[in-house]
């Protein structure tokens, strides 16, 4: 479509030759690793574009690890014990999630409280507001921000230009504080990175043979069952006609003859069955 020459088609093949199972796991995990941390860099000072696609091409990585992980667990294990192996790649990638949300969000409740107290005293003390009134003044600049926008309007003395003055402070708190958060998964990246070197790589499985067992018995009854239903047994060389079917079954000798592990399969070629 794009060339005739084999080189060139080679390179544009390229990419879709790039199978190896664990280093796109390596690589998935690197860039979710490199693009989830450097958005600390997007929340303090904030920065809004860098906010919207940081993670837009951190947290996609995610699906892709999940993908690469299912492939490989069904690969190395028995087919006896697929069902537990994915069963439990679900469990872990709950139970994670749960843990992780946990985790994380501990870290922001309390590294908020912490930070959350003098950026706003600062700047309400800055603006002429009174001490006094600061353990009045800090839940409502944060409850302002989040959803009560009129809170700070029974405060004396906060004009508009204050409360924006105030909400840019509370809003940089939180900056701050997702910044720790997006810190703390450097750590467990790293970990996981170092975890998945020491996957085994199940790219050697990936071929296009298929792997397949059937009932011998079975199939050349059936295979018969049907090429009799409309071909002469004469036709077949089976001999005297047989002398009966019933439920999808040939009965007496010739049924023996069929099913046999020496079957002739020019027979069946004979009976127009494909083999």
């Amino acid at each position: 479509m794009f060339t005739t020459d084999g080189i060139e088609i080679g390179v544009i093949s390229l990419p879709n030759s790039l199978i190896c199972i664990k280093w796109q796991l390596l690589f998935a995990l690197t860039l979710q690793l490199v693009f989830i941390a450097t958005t600390a860099g997007a929340v303090y000072p904030n920065h809004k574009l860098a906010w919207m696609f940081l993670p837009a091409f951190g947290v996609p990585m995610f699906a892709w690890i999940t993908l690469l992980s299912y492939s490989m667990a069904g690969l190395h294990v028995t087919h006896s014990r697929l069902g537990v192996a994915t069963g439990l790649l679900g469990t872990f990638r709950s139970g994670g999630g749960a843990v992780g949300n946990a985790i994380f969000g501990t870290i922001f409740n309390d590294q908020f409280n912490t930070y959350v107290g003098p950026p706003i005293a600062e700047t309400a003390l800055s603006h002429g507001m009174k001490a006094r009134d600061l353990p009045d003044i800090i839940p409502a600049v944060i409850e302002t921000n989040i959803s009560a926008p009129s809170l700070l309007d029974a405060i004396p003395g906060t004009a508009q230009a204050i409360q924006e003055s105030l909400r840019v402070s509370v809003r940089g708190v939180y900056g701050h504080t997702f910044k720790i958060v997006f810190y703390v998964t450097i750590p467990l990246g790293v970990l996981t990175i170092t975890c998945a070197l020491f996957i085994e790589d199940s790219t050697r499985y990936m071929t296009n043979h298929i792997q397949f067992e059937i009932n011998k018995d079975d199939f050349f009854k059936r295979a018969a069952v049907d090429a009799l239903d409309s071909t002469d047994t004469e036709k077949a060389g089976l001999g005297s006609t047989v002398t009966g079917k019933a439920n999808g079954d040939i009965g007496g000798e010739r049924l023996d003859r069929i099913v046999a592990d020496d079957i002739d399969q020019d027979m069946f070629q004979n009976l127009g069955v494909d083999l």
